[in-house]
């Protein structure tokens, strides 16, 4: 008798996993009406409530408030470096499901981890970033890498999100009065790391917001020199117009960014830089001009048919 209550129970559980994969509320109702375990876990130690935070259904705060309302506990997770539910709920950007479990009790400032992150590190566009920020969370928090919530917002949306959440995400951020000068361990600003990566909607909010259009980093002059770099034609363009010196000369070899991105070949660098102006006559430390950094005739080309650059009054 005792092995087939174990049973059933295990079954029901089983049901509940499987009604949370399904997105299917009524089943739910129904496992937790049984003999289900709310807090049971399934064969990677997750429970239910973890489940419907990880795999984000469409009806997750329902799923989440019923769990919650049926007893589940809100601090339990398969490890003791995962993510918490918040955390996940942050990663999809479902708003409703972190209001509920920031209700029940969830921390905002959690970074109890292996990767020290934050739900604000996480947060996925700005509805949520928000919310976390009302309950409380820290704006300036840091990762085990040493970034902030707006050096991640970055480097976890380049090329993976709409741009509406980039733009969103960053602006809340921005709103909250986050550092823009700070650097993460290897020297990046967010606005450099809008550069390289390359995420222009956060480089336009950046550059808006008073973001320094010199920076640069332990290898690159400034962030021109970065954009040269990445043959990055649309950041030349952003960072020219506000007001990025166009001929900086980076410290080590003295080249200026249209130098370097003669050196590089970056053929949409070199048109960028000469629309703006760029100077191809300055010398570097060895006396050598973007012409003879030239590596193909097509930029050869383009130096020549550069106009003269003006004389200094």
């Amino acid at each position: 008798m005792v092995q087939d209550s174990e049973d059933r129970a295990t079954v029901t559980n089983q049901d509940l996993f499987d009604a949370i994969h399904r997105n299917d509320l009524r089943s739910l109702t129904s496992a937790l009406a049984g003999s289900a375990k709310v807090d049971g876990r399934d064969g990677s130690n997750r429970t239910p409530l973890y489940r419907v935070a990880e795999e984000g259904p469409e009806q997750a705060a329902e799923m989440a408030q019923q769990l919650l309302d049926a007893g589940a506990r809100i601090d339990l997770k398969p490890t003791a470096k995962a993510w918490s539910a918040l955390h996940h709920a942050a990663y999809h950007g479902d708003r409703a499901l972190a209001a509920v479990l920031l209700e029940a009790g969830a921390q905002a400032g959690d970074q109890e981890n292996g990767d020290r992150w934050a739900p604000l590190h996480l947060a996925i566009n700005g509805e949520v970033v928000t919310l976390l920020l009302a309950a409380g969370a820290d704006p300036e928090a840091t990762d085990r890498a040493g970034s902030t919530p707006l050096l991640a917002a970055v480097v976890q949306q380049a090329n993976v999100r709409a741009s509406e959440d980039v733009r969103s995400r960053v602006q809340a951020l921005l709103e909250a009065g986050c550092r823009l000068e700070v650097r993460d361990r290897d020297d990046n600003t967010p606005l450099l790391r809008a550069v390289k990566l390359p995420v222009p909607e956060a480089l336009d909010l950046l550059i808006a917001a008073g973001a320094d259009v010199q920076a640069g980093d332990f290898f690159s002059g400034s962030a021109l020199h970065a954009a040269a770099a990445g043959d990055h034609a649309w950041a030349i363009r952003a960072l020219a117009g506000g007001g990025a010196a166009i001929d900086s000369q980076e410290i080590e070899n003295r080249l200026t960014p249209l130098a370097l991105a003669a050196v590089l070949g970056r053929v949409r660098a070199v048109r960028a830089l000469l629309a703006h102006g760029a100077d191809p006559t300055i010398p570097d430390q060895q006396g050598k001009t973007a012409m003879d950094h030239a590596r193909s005739d097509e930029i050869r080309g383009l130096l020549e048919a550069a106009p003269e650059p003006a004389e200094e009054p």
